[in-house]
């Protein structure tokens, strides 16, 4: 299904229907994607009888494939109750919900610091624990999708989110009022990390995948969960950083995701970069 018969006998492909859709273009269809928990997952590869995730995608006519820089850094620690921790030094525990689970996170490093200089003291990633040549092997096997570069969780350049990850959404929500100098310096450091990783991967990509994916939410039911003012001084100039990086390489779009309906809709979206594709 990455090609389907269009008007006059043409042949779209996925990848084409998607670039058509981004450059404001009507295309044969609209363009889908299919996310789900592992449970929805499986639950439909049984049903289906289908083996893995590819042919998942295939039959429900997905127009996109996530792909991400394999880690090959430090080994990563796994602890008898089932929990682990991630390149961030951040641990999480597989905990069921109803009908699901989810992964949440049982130790923040930076929880309890109360200095500056304690951010400085924890495990950063290092972009060089990553292998960025195995990008290519991924983007030639879907050539006829479009590739996003990134995937929900930590595969996404997140910059707010991954600072509730390092120290506690409650936590950080009280710096930005108290203390919004202790947040600038964790979104230093992970821009730090960030500005070199997605450099690294669009040299890579770039004439290869159409998206990199960013996924920051930073919208409740009705409104930011902070002031415009705050979002603006703290999180656009690194979000607009990474934009830039995006359009720079140039045949690669930026794709964000903030979710709750008073995310960033209120906003003009021009301080974070030109044009980008929200999702």
């Amino acid at each position: 299904m990455a090609g389907i018969e269009g008007a006059g006998g043409s042949t779209v492909t996925s990848r084409e229907r998607v670039l058509m859709a981004i450059n404001h273009q009507e295309a044969d269809r609209i363009p889908v994607d299919f996310w789900w928990s592992h449970e929805m997952r499986d639950k439909l590869l049984r049903h289906l009888n289908l083996k893995d995730t590819d042919q998942l995608q295939e039959f429900l006519g997905s127009d996109i494939r996530c792909i991400y820089p394999t880690y090959v850094g430090p080994k990563l620690k796994r602890f008898n109750d089932g929990s682990y921790d991630d390149f961030w030094g951040v641990i999480r525990k597989p905990c069921k919900h109803g009908g699901g689970e989810y992964d949440e996170v049982v130790f923040a490093p930076l929880a309890h610091a109360t200095s500056l200089g304690d951010i400085e003291k924890i495990r950063w990633p290092n972009p060089d624990w990553f292998d960025y040549e195995a990008l290519e092997g991924a983007c030639d096997r879907y050539q006829d999708y479009a590739v996003m570069v990134g995937r929900m969780g930590i595969e996404s350049q997140t910059i707010f989110i991954q600072t509730w990850f390092l120290r506690g959404l409650d936590q950080v929500l009280f710096d930005l009022a108290e203390r919004p100098e202790f947040v600038e310096a964790m979104v230093e450091k992970i821009m730090d990390f960030r500005v070199e990783h997605v450099k690294r991967i669009l040299s890579v990509v770039k004439g290869r995948a159409e998206v990199l994916q960013i996924a920051d939410d930073y919208g409740m039911q009705e409104g930011l969960m902070m002031s415009p003012a705050v979002w603006r001084r703290i999180f656009a100039p690194p979000l607009k950083t990474l934009c830039d990086l995006v359009h720079d390489a140039g045949n690669v779009e930026f794709a964000i995701g903030s979710r709750g309906t008073g995310g960033l809709s209120g906003e003009k979206r021009g301080g974070v970069s030109r044009d980008h594709t929200p999702i």
